[in-house]
C-alpha cells in the first residue's frame, strides 16, 4: 500500500480464514519513495519483484525497489497527461500479473478534456492501457457519474481492476468534500 500523505510503501499483512474472512492484518513501518509527492495507485509487478506507483502530481508512473524506495525509473506518459488539474491526476493503477497490460486513469477530466463533474454531468476521463514493456497502447474516453445534489466536489474514478479476461472494472468516488 502507498500513502498519499507521506509518499511512503508499506507492506501489509492479511490473513484468510477458509471462508475468505479476514481474521489478522499487519503494516510493516513505511520506505519513503524517492521522487515521489502524493503517490495514489499501486501495483506489484512479479517478475522483477519491484512496485509501480502512479504519482498525482506531474502526473508520474514509476518503478520501485519495494524494499528501499529507491526509484529505478519513471515510465513516459503520453503527452496529453500533461493537461492534468492539480490533485486530479493518476488516481489509479492496476496491472495483470499473466499478460503484463498495466492500466491507468486520471481522477477528472484533464483541461483539455472539458469541465469537472457537476450535479448534471460527469466528468470526462481517459484509460491508459500499457503493454507489457510500458508503451502505450490504447486509450479510452470514460464519462464518469454527474455528482449527486448537495454531495460537494469531489467525484471521479478512484481505482482501476484489471482482471484476468483482459476486461477492466473502473471504480468511481462520489463522497462529500
Amino acid at each position: 500500500a502507498v500513502s498519499d500523505r507521506l509518499a511512503t510503501l508499506h507492506v501489509l499483512g492479511i490473513v484468510l480464514d477458509d471462508a475468505g474472512r479476514v481474521t489478522a492484518t499487519s503494516a510493516q513501518p513505511g520506505v519513503r519513495l524517492e521522487g515521489a509527492r502524493d503517490p495514489e495507485g499501486i501495483a506489484y509487478a512479479p517478475e522483477s519483484a519491484t512496485v509501480y506507483v502512479s504519482d498525482e502530481d506531474g502526473p508520474a508512473i514509476r518503478e520501485y525497489a519495494p524494499d528501499t524506495g529507491r526509484l529505478l525509473r519513471e515510465i513516459p506518459l503520453p503527452a496529453v497527461f500533461a493537461g492534468a488539474r492539480h490533485n486530479l491526476g493518476l488516481e489509479s493503477l492496476s496491472r495483470d500479473p499473466a499478460s503484463g497490460v498495466s492500466w491507468t486513469a486520471n481522477e477528472e477530466a484533464l483541461s483539455t478534456d472539458g469541465s469537472r463533474a457537476d450535479e448534471r454531468s460527469g466528468t470526462l476521463v481517459r484509460l491508459q492501457r500499457f503493454d507489457r514493456d510500458w508503451k502505450p497502447d490504447g486509450q479510452w474516453p470514460w464519462r464518469t457519474e454527474p455528482l449527486r445534489p448537495g454531495e460537494g466536489r469531489k467525484t471521479g474514478v478512484s481505482d482501476l481492476v484489471a482482471l484476468p479476461d483482459g476486461g477492466l472494472l473502473v471504480l468511481e468516488d462520489r463522497k462529500s468534500t
